[in-house]
């Protein structure tokens, strides 16, 4: 019994004699590190996965059938992009000037006197102008074909 109560004394000696602190006395306070302003981080856009776009453009209502209305896209072509060639080709003279966006339509055409074109995806919304053909055909193509519904006049919420 004694000797187990050596073995604990000499334990709790040594579990003592670490837990010590060292003097304070001689070190020399440590400065904190001076905090880093914060850095702009460049996003890149990453690209779609394929290279090309298949498109299906499709009437809706009153708006005239194309003679062809399949075609072949890159796929870095933006949705407005689009949407000013199908004028073109539908014979619709598109504006080039900027105008408010109080005198905006709520499809994000900026056209103040030209008869407006709606463009619908999965016959139910019209992205953003901004959209790459290539993000919206990852997300939204039917059979390998984005699907574009255009007309005249409100189609679809």
């Amino acid at each position: 019994e004694e000797e187990e109560e050596e073995e604990e004394e000499e334990e709790d000696n040594a579990i003592t004699t670490t837990k010590e602190k060292p003097d304070d006395s001689d070190t020399q306070a440590v400065p904190e590190p001076t905090p880093v302003p914060p850095v702009a981080v460049l996003v890149r856009r990453q690209e779609p996965h394929q290279s090309k776009v298949k498109i299906h453009l499709i009437a809706v209502g009153s708006a005239p059938i194309l003679k062809q209305s399949k075609f072949t896209l890159a796929s870095n072509v933006t949705f407005g992009n689009l949407k000013y060639r199908l004028k073109k080709m539908l014979g619709m003279v598109p504006t080039t000037t900027t105008t408010t966006t109080a005198m905006s339509n709520d499809n994000g055409d900026n056209d103040s006197g030209g008869d407006p074109l709606y463009l619908y995806v999965q016959q139910s919304f019209i992205p953003s102008p901004d959209d790459w053909l290539g993000d919206l055909s990852d997300l939204y193509s039917i059979r390998d074909e984005l699907q574009i519904h255009y007309s005249f006049t409100e189609a679809w919420g």
